[in-house]
């Protein structure tokens, strides 16, 4: 009897935090805002011959100098989490998640030479001449993150911060490291369903795209409703 006693003793702790770990899923549907963009510079070749909208003549074969910036509108987010709850301690938690934003540019501004003659148009790129290089890009980030949550499992609402690095992969351009900070909550609906909401600032640093222009830091903040289940 002693020994068993001793062997539950020994067994409860352990017990204790199996019992609080608890594997979840998270579908995140919303929308997203990438802040202004803006690159290092840029060295191209004119393809064909075009006007500007500010009226200057550009034939094939200028070379355009200078430096981008672009303001996006937001676009489509939406994302999946799967990850652990109670991993050491109850409040915290690991999960690997995919998130997908659109970024669609509203303007763009370029700044630079023509031949060396000085030039500046705020216009499409497509109306720059420099349609190739497009600022349309679909942003697929990979992150792994570390979640803390200020209360357990079983209160009505349950809000938290996480923490999280990983890679952006951006259409047509190399991928980069990123990095992400998020806010949220979760609130049960039952049978281990729940609901809830989340910003998540993302960071992607400096890439460079198809045609070897390199681009500063892209920003975004991120605001989702979440949907989800937790065994």
């Amino acid at each position: 009897m002693k020994r068993l006693l001793k062997l539950f003793a020994f067994c409860v702790p352990f017990c204790g935090v199996a019992h609080a770990q608890a594997l979840y899923t998270e579908f995140a549907v919303g929308a997203g805002f990438p802040s202004q963009v803006s690159t290092i510079s840029y060295d191209v070749v004119a393809p064909f011959d075009f006007t500007t909208p500010g009226g200057i003549d550009v034939f094939a074969g200028d070379m355009l100098v200078g430096t981008l910036s672009g303001s996006y509108e937001g676009g489509i987010a939406g994302g999946i989490v799967i990850g652990m709850r109670g991993v050491g301690d109850k409040h915290l938690g690991v999960n690997f998640s995919y998130d997908y934003l659109q970024a669609n540019l509203d303007s763009i501004t370029a700044t630079g030479t023509i031949n060396g003659a000085p030039a500046s148009e705020t216009n499409s790129l497509d109306a720059l001449g420099l349609s190739g290089a497009d600022f349309n890009n679909e942003v697929h980030l990979a992150l792994g993150n570390l979640r803390y949550d200020f209360v357990g499992p079983r209160e009505k609402i349950q809000p938290y911060v996480e923490v999280g690095a990983g890679g952006a992969f951006i259409e047509d351009s190399s991928a980069t490291a990123a990095f992400a900070a998020s806010a949220g909550f979760r609130v049960p609906l039952g049978l281990g369903f729940y609901f809830g909401a989340r910003y998540r600032y993302v960071k992607a640093l400096g890439y460079e795209d198809q045609l070897g222009i390199e681009y500063d830091d892209l920003n975004a903040h991120v605001i989702s409703a979440l949907f989800g289940a937790q065994l």
